[in-house]
């Protein structure tokens, strides 16, 4: 499924600079199962690297003292100014953020040439830009012959969106995809930062992303907002429980008896809900249970509608036709606010598609990866 991408990544780094790219970096999209707006409450997720990618394709300048980045699907070149010091809202900026994040790190490139191309479609919920922080990671890292560890690839990928592009994301993404693993998903401890493998093919089964029709612009949204509101429901609990960190150390009974206004007590029971789901999840998969796993979904997307309310009615009806259309499961992925839901059909049986669907979505062969062209 990426071949396709890496050539047309190759192509224009070629026909842009002259010359053939000396490195090419690769990293996945993913796909949410369930554990959504849980991971920044240090909670529990369960996402999967999925078979679409972001592609850097580049090298070291020649004579050039300054770096130029390509986006191959914007037909549009831009310097890269590392001293930038605020987000002007394009591609350049997720450049600059990783660039800054290494730099913390004592890791520093040469000046370079580069070039993106994906076929991870943007705004969809798929998390293209977590996926573009950790090719450019992996690309980097490797200019500055560097080493650098998976959880390291999602740290800096995360640091460049909270600290540059000025999403306060947590650490799903960059890990799920820095982590990427043939055919399983992760359920991710988001307070220890580790993963543990689960199986995410179920035989018979297909997983479909099938997009709402409303291109999500995630740090245009309310997600801050949101983080803003769990954080306010820690420190109501905190004041009678000093010990909480986090939602994920709350229960139900101690947000119902703080003293909390309405809307923060609803974000805080979706997220504490959700946790439960996540290994409820977990445990069906591993048995193939798919009544469950259906069960699990609707509860979800109610809760993400109803209380952290982060749907929106496109979101709803693309949910409801594909259950009516013949899903077992279905739901709204990612953060919300448009986007895609993410459905389980049996194989033959598929809720129909639109030209803005990404389709059926496997998690086979979604290592990340940074390569020399000539090896």
């Amino acid at each position: 499924m990426s071949h396709a991408c890496v050539r047309r990544a190759h192509d224009v780094f070629e026909r842009s600079f002259g010359r053939e790219p000396e490195w090419i970096a690769r990293a996945p999209g993913r796909v949410n199962l369930i554990g959504e707006h849980t991971d920044y409450n240090e909670g529990f997720v369960l996402p999967m690297a999925i078979d679409r990618f972001v592609v850097v394709a580049g090298s070291p300048t020649i004579h050039e003292k300054r770096s130029r980045l390509v986006a191959a699907d914007l037909g549009e070149m831009r310097e890269v100014d590392v001293t930038r010091t605020v987000a002007e809202g394009s591609f350049v900026d997720y450049a600059i953020g990783v660039l800054q994040a290494l730099g913390d790190r004592g890791i520093e490139p040469p000046p370079f040439e580069a070039v993106i191309a994906s076929n991870l479609p943007r705004g969809s919920g798929l998390s293209s830009s977590a996926a573009l922080d950790v090719a450019l990671t992996l690309f980097f890292a490797r200019l500055a012959g560097a080493e650098i560890a998976p959880l390291d690839v999602a740290l800096v990928a995360q640091a460049a969106e909270n600290r540059f592009v000025g999403v306060q994301c947590g650490i799903m993404d960059p890990f799920v995809i820095a982590h990427g693993r043939d055919g399983c998903a992760l359920k991710i401890d988001c307070r220890a930062m580790v993963g543990e493998e689960v199986p995410a093919r179920i035989d018979g089964f297909d997983w479909q992303v099938l997009h709402s029709g409303v291109v999500r612009a995630l740090a245009k949204s309310e997600y801050n907002q949101r983080r803003a509101e769990c954080e306010r429901a820690v420190a109501a609990v905190r004041a009678r429980h000093p010990e909480v960190r986090a939602l994920r150390d709350v229960s139900i009974e101690e947000i119902e008896e703080a003293t909390l206004d309405d809307v923060a007590r609803r974000r805080a029971r979706h997220v504490i809900a959700e946790n439960e789901r996540v290994v409820a999840c977990e445990r069906a998969l591993r048995r193939c249970d798919v009544t469950t796993i259906g069960r699990l979904f609707a509860e979800s997307h109610a809760s993400l509608r109803d209380l952290y309310e982060v749907s929106c009615p496109e979101l709803d009806e693309r949910v409801a036709r594909a259950r009516a259309e013949g899903a077992v499961a279905a739901r709204m992925t990612g953060a919300g606010f448009g986007g895609s839901i993410l459905a389980l059909s049996a194989n033959g049986v598929r809720p129909r598609t639109t030209g803005l669907d990404v389709g059926i979505v496997s998690p086979t062969g979604v290592e990340p990866r940074c390569w020399r062209t000539r090896d």
